[in-house]
């Protein structure tokens, strides 16, 4: 039986492997503001399956079309992102978070102009503004609740599928909530739900209870 190889051993091989890829987008694409390497490759931690995601940054408005392909047994996939795109990750509400949390697992393979260690270095301190941290938590609420009504409707019809899909829904949403509110002070549920209560817009059906998706009258319950 092969023995397996060793983290040093995987880790060599896919720094190899990254940095003969990098290299291959720079010879097609010589004008690049720089590449980024995501993921367990970052890290300085693959596994034997995994894979290498490599993005290159650009500094034209019309981006190349991302490619992938295979160094021996390892998919290689590169995409392609302008730096005006990539400043703009923490002005969205839905991607601060997941930018944030992958700057935290980004390296910089190729920056001649120190144009990508700039913005990385923005994203790991960044804080999310409040109207961010607001929208992003009322987004998050919003989906808990509607999916909280498609997970009863599962169950009650034994529609497996749509059960797990819906649980699986909400522990996303649950996630990003818990993200988002780290970056509040004291966490309690009176403390949220008194930050919902105090929102500038509010659904309709809200009242000084806890909206419920379903009727707390059903016998079944």
């Amino acid at each position: 039986m092969a023995q397996s190889p060793s983290q040093n051993q995987l880790k060599r091989r896919y720094d190899e492997a990254a940095s003969r890829a990098a290299s291959i987008v720079r010879r097609e694409y010589p004008r690049l503001a720089g590449i980024l390497v995501h993921g367990s490759v970052a890290r300085g931690e693959p596994g034997p399956f995994s894979d290498i995601d490599m993005l290159a940054v650009t500094n034209r408005k019309r981006k190349p079309s991302e490619f992938s392909y295979f160094d021996e047994d390892i998919y290689v996939g590169v995409g392609f992102l302008s730096v005006a795109e990539l400043k703009r990750e923490f002005a969205d509400p839905k991607s601060f978070f997941w930018a944030r949390g992958a700057a935290k697992a980004t390296k910089v393979l190729y920056d001649p102009n120190r144009v990508l260690r700039s913005i990385m270095l923005r994203w790991r301190k960044a804080k999310p503004p409040h109207q961010i941290l607001e929208k992003s938590l009322w987004d998050d609420y919003h989906n808990m609740i509607e999916y909280s009504g498609k997970l009863r409707n599962g169950w009650l019809k034994r529609d497996k599928y749509l059960t797990r899909y819906a649980a699986r829904v909400i522990a996303q949403h649950v996630e990003r909530s818990m993200i988002a509110l780290n970056d509040l002070s004291i966490i309690s549920e009176n403390y949220l739900w008194h930050q919902i209560l105090n929102a500038r817009k509010r659904p309709k059906h809200l009242r000084t209870d806890y909206p419920l998706p379903w009727d707390r009258g059903d016998a079944r319950y």
